[in-house]
């Protein structure tokens, strides 16, 4: 298997694509960002398919959390991140 892409839609709405070679153990995991004037980018992030036991699932929730609290949690919202990450995780569905 090759890189591709995989997209999550989130409790909120919104949806997050990365990609992922989750075949290759240390293939990095890749936020695409899809707001530039020129087409989407991939933004590496520190993890690989190896952290996610090659699972896409796992993989997701990687890229999730290094969006940060402030993408996946409102800001009234006082509950320990791994709280919000499990609910989350609970909630997402992924393509």
């Amino acid at each position: 298997m090759s890189r591709r892409d995989y997209t999550a839609k989130m409790p909120w709405g919104e949806t997050l694509t990365i990609s992922a070679d989750l075949d290759e153990a240390s293939a990095n995991i890749a936020v695409v960002i899809d707001s530039y004037d020129d087409g989407p980018k991939m933004d590496p992030t520190p993890y690989q398919t190896a952290d996610a036991r090659h699972r896409k699932s796992e993989a997701v929730m990687l890229a999730v959390s290094y969006c940060g609290r402030e993408w996946y949690a409102q800001h009234t919202d006082r509950r320990d991140s791994a709280e919000i990450l499990a609910e989350i995780e609970s909630e997402i569905v992924v393509s």
